[in-house]
């Protein structure tokens, strides 16, 4: 006898294709929150909190990421 696949094999996938699309989100917000800290250290910004400079990084990150997403695309056009 065939295995039934149940409705909520669907609703797996569907889970599956939203952390492949949310990944990319999540690496651009920590690594942007990392870099807006490192920068502030390396030109000694003291005057900048840890909180505000973090997210200035994190936004700095996903801007960045949106810009190379763009860049791509707009590349890839070009070269049709």
């Amino acid at each position: 006898m065939p295995k039934v696949r149940h409705i909520t094999a669907l609703g797996e996938i569907a889970k599956e294709e939203f952390m492949e699309a949310l990944l990319p989100f999540i690496v651009q917000l920590i690594a942007g929150a990392i870099g807006g800290n490192a920068a502030c250290a390396a030109l000694k910004q003291h005057a900048i909190n840890v909180v505000a400079r973090t997210i200035a990084g994190a936004i700095g990150g996903v801007g960045g990421g949106i810009l190379s997403t763009l860049a791509g695309l707009v590349m890839a056009r070009a070269h049709r």
